[in-house]
């Protein structure tokens, strides 16, 4: 729900007003680059030396009244807000119980409130996903703060004085004095996990706001304080189960489907899926809602194995009486969608599956506003590791795309280690120390691979103007997953084991243990053929990249006959991975790429 973007002046270099004429010029500029994440409302406020900004996407109280920014009653606090409050009403009638007052239905009103009456510790108190600034009247202060698993975006820049914050990274492009410059340091990273681990971006000088944490920045005295208000550490293995798995994500699924615009569920087949499904109907006693699903053609695959999980898909919503729309993208759709999903990411792409939420949230249309996913089941309850004994090496754990002998090749063994350091210092942190191999591969798992998972789900389903709401992902959920017993989430052959004997109490034990296909693609086809990906890769340019890598493999790769070995494994891999940062370098540093001609250019 909603983007928010702001400037807040650190040591002023004018006078109030030529700070808020350059911050109204920006607000307005930058406004566009956000309304598909709020297309029903916009709005701004500006206090001395800051300036907020915001688009609405109206999920819960729809009126007017309810739209952004919004300020207390009392004129103490006003707020914006990207994301949802799922135990908002609680919280509110908690406020009401202490005299508080409200002039709206929303959560957003609930959270400024809550922080004129608690301060910053009513982000502890919150069950949700968000990114949130609030200006604090009488202190001449502004706080950010995002939610504990990083489910809404955030990003933070500095500019001269300026610090400036958005959901999204175009933006920054226009604010005056910002340059737009590569983060070479980040790119063996990106090369060898598709992602990079929070607060990097690979736009130089531009973080991520890390999750769980919150930021206040006094704007008389220019002071910046952050700290985190939840993490994963030892006080998680400590503490005693209140509640059972099974309760604890019953309630978050029920609170994921409290919304005042329709709601769906993207249905893959796969256990997540099925089992918020299977839930909502037996437990939850739902009804009818609709369910989406993308589908592939498995008939012409020459390097993929068969992908296409339909007849799962078809048995769930059988079964739950559920209507089903599905979707086979064609070649020319899946061709476009790449530089079109990389614009809209900002980075290269977590998994080319990644152009097929873009697809299937354009698909989708006005049948959903708001659509739940499984995302985080995998990545909480170990499900990315089948017949692990944990005693696999450090790089294991980490999981890299593109395996060491080949980025060795591109990188040199110096360039791998840069690449890996950022896990490596990750692993080793002292909050992780008693925690077991399994715990360990948990925290490691949610705080990297998590992390890229929700920012392409963010943004591919925020394109077209839809909410995804992860039900697994809630620190409850965390927490319930540290209390337990390590075999209950990996016995040694499985992940998610107490996710999967919870579905087999509504199917049966062969569909929920049944092999993993999870929601990928044919690539290695994709990449191959001439009427999809194959222009991109032929259209890398050696002497560019030779700035990043060596570009030998690239050579290699060119004369490799056709067939499987190019076109799957690390071979593949590798061809993707510069391929996407040659398209991303195009998208980015080649053009305006604040329009979505920059993007189209890119077509072959």
């Amino acid at each position: 729900m909603c983007g928010i973007l702001g400037v807040v002046a650190l040591a002023p270099e004018a006078t109030h007003e030529a700070f808020r004429r350059k911050a109204e010029t920006w607000l307005a500029a930058a406004d566009p680059m956000l309304f598909h994440r709020g297309p029903d409302s916009g709005g701004s406020f500006h206090a001395p030396f800051v300036g907020l900004g915001v688009r609405r996407l109206r999920i819960h109280d729809l009126s007017s009244e309810a739209d952004q920014p919004i300020t207390t009653i009392d004129g103490q606090v006003t707020i914006v807000l990207n994301g949802a409050i799922f135990n908002f009403i609680a919280v509110r009638d908690e406020l009401r119980a202490l005299g508080a007052e409200f002039r709206t239905q929303s959560d957003t009103e609930v959270i400024a409130v809550g922080y004129a009456v608690w301060g910053e510790s009513v982000f502890e108190r919150l069950d949700g996903m968000f990114s949130v600034c609030l200006y604090d009247h009488a202190r001449a202060r502004v706080i950010l703060a995002r939610d504990r698993l990083g489910i809404k975006p955030l990003h933070v820049t500095r500019v001269g004085q300026s610090l400036l914050f958005s959901s999204e990274i175009k933006p920054f492009f226009a604010f005056p004095g910002f340059e737009r410059r590569i983060n070479k340091d980040a790119v063996a990273e990106q090369l060898a996990f598709q992602f990079l681990k929070p607060p990097r971006t690979l736009f130089d000088g531009v973080d991520v706001f890390m999750p769980g944490h919150v930021m206040t920045i006094d704007v008389a005295g220019g002071e910046i304080s952050s700290k985190p208000y939840w993490r994963i550490d030892a006080d998680l293995i400590d503490r005693e189960p209140c509640e059972s798995l099974a309760s604890v994500l019953e309630q978050s699924i029920k609170r994921c489907w409290n919304s005042d615009r329709q709601a769906g569920l993207q249905l893959s087949g796969g256990v997540d899926s099925s089992l918020i499904s299977m839930i909502s109907k037996d437990r939850l006693a739902m009804g009818t809602y609709p369910t989406f699903s993308v589908l592939f053609d498995d008939s012409n695959g020459r390097y993929y194995e068969p992908r296409s999980e339909e007849r799962f898909i078809q048995r769930v919503a059988d079964e739950c009486g559920l209507p089903n729309k599905s979707w086979v993208f064609s070649d020319e759709e899946v061709r476009r969608a790449l530089p079109e999903a990389l614009w809209r990411n900002e980075q290269p792409l977590y998994g080319p599956s990644t152009a097929l939420y873009l697809l299937l949230g354009r698909a989708i249309g006005d049948d959903a506003t708001v659509l739940l996913t499984g995302e985080g089941a995998d990545d909480i309850f170990l499900g990315y590791f089948p017949k692990w004994t944990f005693d696999h090496s450090v790089d294991d754990l980490m999981k890299l795309f593109i395996q060491r002998p080949m980025l060795e090749k591109l990188l040199g063994a110096d360039g791998v280690e840069r690449a890996v350091a950022g896990r490596h210092d990750l692993i080793n942190q002292e909050r992780f120390s008693g925690f077991s191999a399994r715990q360990t591969a948990s925290a490691v798992t949610i705080e990297t691979v998590l992390h890229g998972l929700l920012a392409r789900h963010d943004r591919m389903f925020m394109a077209s103007s839809i909410e995804g709401r992860p039900p697994f992902c809630s620190n409850r959920m965390v927490e319930a997953r540290f209390a337990m017993p390590d075999d209950a989430v990996h016995d040694g052959m499985n992940g998610k084991v107490a996710l999967k004997n919870m579905l087999a109490e509504y199917t049966d034990h062969d569909f929920a243990f049944r092999k993993k296909i999870g929601f990928s693609s044919p690539f290695g086809d994709w990449c191959a053929s001439p009427k999809i990906w194959n222009g991109y890769v032929q259209s890398i340019d050696e002497e560019r990249m030779a700035d990043f890598i060596n570009v030998d493999a690239l050579r290699e790769h060119a004369v490799m006959p056709e067939g499987r070995d190019k076109w799957s494994g690390q071979n593949l891999n590798m061809i993707f991975s510069i391929t996407q940062m040659q398209l991303w370098m195009n998208i980015f540093f080649d053009g305006d790429a604040t329009q979505d001609g920059t993007w189209l250019r890119h077509v072959q």
